[in-house]
Formats: structure tokens, sequence, C-alpha cells
């Protein structure tokens, strides 16, 4: 059956316009990419326009060529598709029995997504993340372009901007379908950076209508790159991201503070259920700092025996200039006997060790720690 289907496509394709050529459309896309490198540092274009045009047109081509060589490999996995791809670290996300979602990178660091359809005929490129559709709706998809990918994009929109300049490179991953049957889809890019523990990240939810791809909502995030992988949990999706504590001041390039961001993925819509800490206990502790430094009430979160001690510490960084708690480590949490012990290696303080029973500090305990060796490990 698979064989007559095969014939009866190639049979069909003959009667129509000649397709392009994969071999021929590999040549000028690996000049293309020559001309890429030659306006970019791996990281960013210089700002040439002729490096501007060269990636947009690699990326096209590279779009032209998947389509060419499906239309030459009927029978073409995804795998196999990635292995035949000429570079751009190639990968495809079916959403259908013939529409390929690929995401794919041109010189290891310019990153697009597109999709090739061949529902009604021979497979070619129908939609991409650069359309000027998709950035009306959402001004951050502005920064898969061609333009949004050179250095100094960051420079001219300013700092609370920037994440609208690339560049982007990222991953896809397959949602259920929507109430209508249309097939969705999560995109998880990086941005690019030089040096760090801790990069921004775009994350875009979208529909597939049959002629193009929609976006549902878009937004972006901190993540420290060590962290666990976004995954599914049932129909929850849950992205690990990162940010600072207000009062606990990191030690190094790292976002102490982690989350996981949860989506859940119904039929008639995708809802954002918001940011849950994935340690609550060092949320509790900084949360009594918070309130010590603003003179809120906290009889809620610690006796009162706690509040002075800790009222103590924040009068002492405040005659030092500053309102929070500065580290030399990382704050680690030990658990035994129904309690969490959360330890705090403070800067001219020593390790604060909080005592807690659910959500409630019952004691703390300051430690001098002359070796500035931090605080034990997370095991008890």
């Amino acid at each position: 059956m698979r064989n007559v289907a095969a014939l009866a496509f190639l049979a069909w394709a003959g009667c129509g316009p000649a397709l392009a050529d994969a071999a021929d459309i590999e040549t000028g896309y690996r000049l293309a990419v020559e001309r890429v490198q030659k306006h970019s540092d791996h990281f960013w274009l210089d700002g040439h326009r002729d490096g501007e045009h060269a990636l947009s047109r690699a990326w096209t081509l590279l779009a032209d060529w998947t389509a060419a060589y499906l239309n030459e490999h009927p029978d073409a996995t995804p795998k196999r598709l990635k292995r035949a791809a000429p570079g751009g670290d190639l990968d495809v996300v079916p959403l259908g029995p013939r529409t390929m979602l690929v995401s794919a990178e041109v010189g290891d660091a310019f990153g697009t997504f597109f999709i090739v359809d061949g529902a009604n005929g021979p497979f070619r490129p129908v939609w991409s993340i650069r359309r000027r559709a998709g950035r009306e709706a959402f001004a951050l998809l502005g920064a898969w372009t061609a333009k949004a990918a050179e250095g100094s994009c960051r420079e001219a929109a300013g700092e609370g901007n920037w994440l609208r300049c690339g560049t982007l490179s990222g991953t896809a991953k397959r949602l259920s379908d929507d109430a209508q049957g249309r097939p969705r889809f999560f995109i998880e890019a990086g941005y690019s950076e030089e040096a760090g523990n801790v990069e921004g990240e775009q994350l875009s939810f979208w529909t597939w209508t049959g002629t193009t791809a929609e976006p549902q909502f878009v937004t972006t995030a901190d993540v420290n790159i060590d962290d666990e992988p976004t995954r599914f949990d049932g129909a929850l999706l849950k992205v690990r991201v990162a940010e600072d504590y207000r009062m606990i001041r990191p030690w190094w390039d790292h976002r102490e503070r982690e989350l996981d961001w949860m989506f859940r993925v119904g039929p008639e819509r995708i809802e954002d259920l918001g940011k849950t800490p994935v340690v609550p206990e060092v949320d509790t502790v900084d949360e009594v700092l918070f309130r010590a430094v603003r003179h809120l009430p906290m009889d809620d979160l610690a006796t009162r025996e706690v509040q002075a001690a800790v009222e103590k510490l924040i009068a002492d960084a405040d005659a030092d200039g500053e309102r929070s708690l500065g580290t030399y480590g990382s704050t680690t949490v030990r658990h035994a006997d129904g309690q969490a012990l959360v330890c705090v290696p403070a800067e001219d303080s020593g390790n604060l060790i909080f005592t807690l029973t659910g959500p409630f500090i019952s004691s703390l305990s300051i430690t001098p720690d002359e070796s500035a060796k931090g605080c034990p490990s997370d095991k008890p």
C-alpha cells in the first residue's frame, strides 16, 4: 500500500511544474553560510547589510532544501532528514502525516523555525517564525529576524527591550491538539550569551491552522543553564525558571530562587498557572527578611525571638549600607524529624540556620564560620 501511495504521489508530481533539486539548493545554502560567517563572531552579525541579507537567504534556502529533500525522499524519517541536512543542526517535529515543524541553526548560532507542508501536493515552505504577522501580535518575536541578530541591536533597543533582539536558538515540543483538532506546539529558545551560568529564554505557544502557525502566548524568563529541563506532568507543562531572591543576594553568577512555571494545556486554551517555588522553605526565610526591612507584621511566619534576631541582622546590614544579606556560598536545606533546616551563609555574620516546621520559623541560630566553608550539604 505504501508503494502504491508513493507511486501515485510521484505520478501526480510529474504532471506539475518541475520540483527544486535539493543538491542545487544545498550549494546555494553553503555559499550563504560562508557569507554569514564572514559577517559574524559566531554570536551576532557585524551590522553590515551583506551579513543580514546572507542570513535571511540561508534561512530561506534551508527551508527550501528541506522541502526539496522530502519531495525526493517521500519516506524519509525525521532522523534521516537530520542526518542528510547540510549543517544547520536540523530537528523535526511532525504536526501531521505531511506537515513538519523544523528547528535549525545557521552557523551554530542563528536559530530559526519553519514549517514545510505537503498535505495538498509536493512539500513546500509555508510558514516561518520570522513572519511579520506574529511580530505584530507579540513584539518579542522580532528577535528571530536577521536584523535583530546584529550585535548593535541590544544597545539600540535599550536595557528594557533587549529581549526583542537575538540571536536565538531552541527546540520545539508537540502539545495536544486543541478542541478543533488543530495541532499545537511549544517553542523554548535561549538567547545567545558569550559567557555565564544564566541565560534568557523565550517561551511561546502556537497553533497550526492548516495554513499558518498562530502565536497564542509569548513571554521570557531567566534560567540557570544547569537546571532541570522542561517536562510534562500529565496536562501540565513545567518550565524550570530562576529569579533572584528579594533579600538573599546570590554569591555567584547564578539565580538562587528556582521556580516551576506551570501551564495547563487544555482543549480550549493554554492556561498560565503561575510560578511555584521549588524550595518553599527558603522563600519563607526571604519573606521574613523582606518584612523585617519594611517593618511589616510577621507573626504568621516566625516567633518573636526569631523576629528580633532578624531585625538585628537587618539593622547591622543597614549600618553597612546594604538592605539585603550578602552570601559567600549556596543556601542549603536539610530535612529531619519533620522539620527543615535552612542554612544561609551570610557575609559578616556566619551561617544562619533557620528551623522551620511547615511554613513557620521556630528558631534561628548563628554559627560563626571564620574558615568560610559555608553551609553543610543539603543531606541530613
